[in-house]
């Protein structure tokens, strides 16, 4: 059994990360990684540009996210706790994303921008959010069929002793 008092120190994107300080570590993560990836796609969609125009077909622009940039949008994405702001922040850079993609309306004479209701119909509910939820799912059914001896199980499966104190935390 763990010692409550002794936090182990764990490795994460190649920096040692307190297991107490993780949660903080990840949010930053999410916003340092999203800004990144918004430029890299701007730079990715500038350099390619002759390719992406010979490439006119959506359906290969989408199979380039899907096995570039979600996967390591979604790295570790496991151990992650998202709030609804971070939830909101990926959806906000998968939009754009989708938008530099599939390019303006053309209608009634006039160009107009895709809506966000629009971007959901043409990907039919399959966003970020949701297969991060999905990942996260996975890795609970595999430490649910991990052994016993594994450090994660025993993590998962320990029992906190003590209560903690009234009021707020500080």
């Amino acid at each position: 059994m763990l010692e409550p008092s002794v936090v182990p120190v764990w490795r994460y994107f190649c920096n040692f990360v307190n297991l107490l300080k993780a949660d903080e570590y990840c949010k930053k993560c999410i916003i340092f990684f999203v800004c990144i990836f918004v430029s890299l796609i701007n730079v990715f969609l500038i350099v390619l540009h002759d390719f992406i125009s010979v490439w006119s077909l959506n359906a290969t622009k989408i199979i380039l996210y899907e096995t570039l940039i979600r996967p390591l949008v979604s790295y570790g994405t496991e151990a992650w706790t998202l709030t609804k702001k971070e939830e909101q922040v990926l959806l906000i850079f998968e939009r754009k994303i989708f938008r530099r993609i599939y390019g303006p309306n053309y209608e009634n004479g006039e160009w107009k921008r895709r809506t966000n209701r629009g971007l959901e119909e043409m990907r039919k509910g399959e966003y970020i959010v949701k297969s991060i939820k999905v990942q996260r799912i996975s890795w609970l059914g595999h430490l649910e069929r991990m052994e016993e001896d594994r450090m994660p199980k025993k993590i998962f499966t320990q029992e906190l002793e003590g209560t903690r104190r009234r009021g707020r935390p500080t």
